[in-house]
C-alpha cells in the first residue's frame, strides 16, 4: 500500500484497523503532521513501513516494537524528538533502520546487539548523546554504520572491528581495530561534513 510522492497534509489516523493484513506501508514523501499513533503497533503483518520525508513529530511509540515481521523501517527526515525506544530491540527481522534527520535524544539502545539481520544503520543527524555501545559489535551483517552529526562523546568501540561486512562508516575517529577489516572507504566525520552523506536508503553513499 503506497500513497508515497503527494501532497498528503493531514495526520496518520489512529484508527487503523481496516490495514491490519497489510504488508508494506508507504506514506515517504508527504506533508504528514501530528504524530506516529501507538496503533500502528496493530498493523502485526508489516513487513515493510516507511514514513519517511514528513513533518512527523513527538515521540517513536513503543508499540513499534509489536511491528515482529519489519524488515525495513525508516522515519528518516521528520520532527521526531525523545529517544529511541528499546522496544526496538523486538525487531529482529529488520535488515535497513532509517532514523536519520530528526531530533532524536537519549543514548543509543545497548540492546540494539538483538537486531542482528541489519545491514543498514543510519542514526545520523540527531542530537544522541553518550557513548557508541559495545554491543553494536553484534551486528556483524552491517555493511553501512551512520552515526555522524550528533552528540555523541567517547570513542568508537573496538567491537567494531567485528563488523566486516562494513564498506561504510560514518561516525568519531577510527579506531586501530578497523585497520583489520580493510574498510574501504573509511570516512571520519570529525572533519567531513555530514550534509555531505546521501542516504543508503535511496541507494546512494557519500
Amino acid at each position: 500500500f503506497s500513497l508515497s510522492l503527494n501532497s498528503l497534509t493531514v495526520s496518520i489516523p489512529s484508527s487503523n484497523g481496516s490495514l491490519a493484513q497489510v504488508t508494506h506501508l508507504w506514506l515517504t514523501s508527504n506533508f504528514l503532521t501530528g504524530s506516529i499513533p501507538s496503533s500502528i503497533g496493530s498493523l502485526t503483518q508489516l513487513t515493510r513501513l516507511s514514513l519517511g520525508s514528513n513533518s512527523l513529530r513527538g515521540n517513536i511509540s513503543s508499540s513499534i516494537g509489536s511491528l515482529a515481521q519489519l524488515t525495513s523501517l525508516s522515519i528518516s527526515l521528520n520532527l521526531m524528538t525523545g529517544s529511541i525506544p528499546s522496544s526496538i530491540a523486538s525487531l529482529t527481522q529488520l535488515t535497513g533502520l532509517w532514523l536519520y534527520s530528526n531530533s532524536l535524544t537519549g543514548s543509543i539502545p545497548s540492546s540494539i546487539e538483538s537486531l542482528t539481520q541489519l545491514t543498514y544503520l543510519e542514526f545520523h543527524t540527531n542530537s544522541l548523546t553518550g557513548s557508541i555501545p559495545s554491543s553494536i559489535g553484534s551486528l556483524t551483517q552491517l555493511t553501512g554504520l551512520y552515526l555522524c552529526d550528533n552528540l555523541l562523546s567517547g570513542s568508537i568501540p573496538s567491537s567494531i572491528g567485528s563488523l566486516t561486512q562494513l564498506t561504510y562508516l560514518l561516525t568519531g575517529s577510527i579506531p586501530s581495530s578497523l585497520c583489520s577489516i580493510g574498510l574501504q572507504p573509511v570516512i571520519d566525520c570529525s572533519e567531513v561534513q555530514c550534509n555531505c552523506c546521501r542516504s543508503s536508503e535511496f541507494g546512494a553513499s557519500c
